[in-house]
């Protein structure tokens, strides 16, 4: 049996499409169809990665090689899985506020003039970014 048709048990006990299953992981289409018809004999780790997240349930060694128990990889969860004891949960409003704190600082190399932070992008995962220059902080001085 290939992970191919491991990933198809899968899909058949949540009863999805290629589709659909490639929404729930949020691959692209493309990729789950590459894996079901042997383009890609293996998925990428990041897939591996989502598809542990959303099927905290199913082994991972038994989606790659098989080897594992399948009657109980493949049975429903009865409930969620337990949190670990030391986890702790974040605030959401924790860091709703934007960091007010400007740091200023020079580079200073041996036999060459001083460097100064012309700007610093912050990239976020919902692909949206900010820039911020010097020149649009309030002074700290």
């Amino acid at each position: 049996m290939e992970i191919a048709d491991r990933l198809k048990q899968i899909m058949d006990r949540e009863g999805l499409t290629n589709g659909a299953f490639a929404d729930k992981l949020g691959v692209a289409q493309a990729t789950i169809s590459h894996i079901m018809n042997g383009r890609s004999k293996y998925p990428s780790t990041e897939v591996l990665l989502k598809f542990h997240e959303v099927y905290p349930d199913v082994d991972i060694e038994w989606l790659l090689t098989g080897k594992e128990k399948e009657a109980e990889i493949l049975k429903m969860p009865d409930s969620a899985p337990p949190k670990p004891e030391n986890r702790q949960e974040i605030q959401p409003d924790l860091f709703a506020q934007p960091a007010q704190t400007v740091v200023k600082q020079e580079i200073v190399y041996r036999d060459k003039p001083a460097r100064k932070i012309t700007e610093i992008r912050i990239f976020y995962d919902d692909n949206t970014f900010q820039i911020f220059r010097p020149e649009d902080m309030p002074s700290q001085e």
